[in-house]
C-alpha cells in the first residue's frame, strides 16, 4: 500500500500533466475520488482519506486553503466572551 506522501506525490504528478480541458480535469477528479474510496474503503485511515479528498478538491479551487481550513470553526459557534476577545484583538491591530 502507498504511504500518504507517495499518494500525494502521485496525485500532484498526474494533475500537473492534465491539459487545460475542464472536461478532462473533471473526469480525472472523479476517477481519483473513486480510486481513493475503492483502495481505502476497508482498511484505510479515515483521517488520511479525509485529507486526500481535501487535496483532490483543493486542486480545483481558485484559492488555496491553509491549515486553519481543517481546524477552524464558524464565529457563529463561538461564545460571547470569545467574540468580544476577537473583536478587541482586531480593533487593537487596526488602530496601529
Amino acid at each position: 500500500m502507498m504511504s500518504e506522501g507517495e499518494f500525494y506525490d502521485h496525485i500532484l504528478g498526474q494533475f500537473s500533466q492534465i491539459s487545460g480541458d475542464s472536461h478532462q480535469k473533471e473526469l480525472w477528479k472523479n476517477n481519483k475520488i473513486r480510486d481513493l474510496m475503492t483502495k481505502f474503503k476497508n482498511n484505510g485511515d479515515p483521517c488520511f482519506v479525509k485529507n486526500a479528498l481535501i487535496v483532490i478538491m483543493a486542486l480545483f479551487d481558485d484559492y488555496l486553503k491553509d491549515s486553519y481550513f481543517l481546524n477552524s470553526k464558524s464565529i457563529k459557534e463561538s461564545s460571547r466572551e470569545k467574540k468580544d476577545l476577537i473583536l478587541s484583538f482586531l480593533k487593537d491591530i487596526f488602530r496601529r
